[in-house]
């Protein structure tokens, strides 16, 4: 079994455009997609938010997202990786977040020995390919239009919708604002924010979805006496 390991290293719109560069080399070359995010930027099991079914039947190849069965897999002690600077030991360090990963302008990410991973211009005899890259554009839409959410993250979206309108409903609110505030890759100036809008969030039902918890600290810390007005996703 030949096998190209994909970690992606950056935002979700780059994570999808890495991912479609990644099903078009296994599809044309016969590999297997090991696409891991527990290490990635998100910290997630894939497999626990998205099912990848459709993006499976489509390409015809075998794709594992489930980073708990990936690092189930029997990789023998005799594998062979590419780029040929990697070895088993390294491969498993990488699966164990023991690797550190860093941008490096004008080259892309590398390890601390400034060794890049990308995938081969051509097909490569070894076993494994390791791919850990940033994606640039707008390439992730063909990925993005088959990628399906887990039924039990639409169930709980819809819970947490309805209880949005009975927040507002409870508040005599006829409406709620939606706040995205993006501070993990990018970093976003959220206290700003909050300071030129001050009125706007104490005057109404605000959904906050964000991806980092210091974000989430904030405005509950802001909102010692507007409880009432903010609805903040768990997940």
């Amino acid at each position: 079994m030949k096998y190209l390991y994909h970690l992606p290293v950056s935002g979700f719109n780059d994570t999808l455009i890495t991912l479609n560069e990644s099903l078009t080399y296994c599809k044309k070359y016969n590999r297997t997609l090991l696409f891991d995010t527990l290490n990635s930027l998100y910290k997630i099991n894939f497999a626990e938010y998205f099912d990848l079914s459709k993006l499976i039947e489509i390409n015809n190849i075998e794709i594992i997202c489930d980073s708990g069965k990936i690092r189930e897999l029997d990789i023998q002690d005799s594998a062979t990786f590419y780029p040929t600077y990697y070895t088993k030991e390294m491969y498993t360090n990488i699966l164990n977040n023991k690797i550190d990963i860093k941008y490096k302008f004008g080259t892309g990410f590398c390890d601390s020995l400034n060794n890049r991973s990308c995938i081969p211009n051509t097909d490569v005899t070894d076993d494994i390919i390791i791919y850990i890259q940033c994606g640039v554009g707008i390439s992730s839409f063909p990925i993005f239009k088959n990628i399906l959410l887990k039924q039990e993250l639409i169930d709980s979206c819809k819970k947490r919708y309805i209880e949005i309108l009975d927040r507002c409903k409870w508040a005599n609110k006829k409406s709620y604002i939606s706040v995205q505030v993006r501070n993990t890759d990018y970093h976003s100036d959220y206290k700003l924010l909050f300071k030129k809008n001050k009125k706007i969030f104490e005057n109404n039902i605000i959904y906050l979805a964000t991806d980092s918890v210091e974000v989430i600290e904030f405005f509950k810390k802001k909102w010692y006496r507007y409880n009432e007005f903010l609805y903040i996703s768990k997940k």
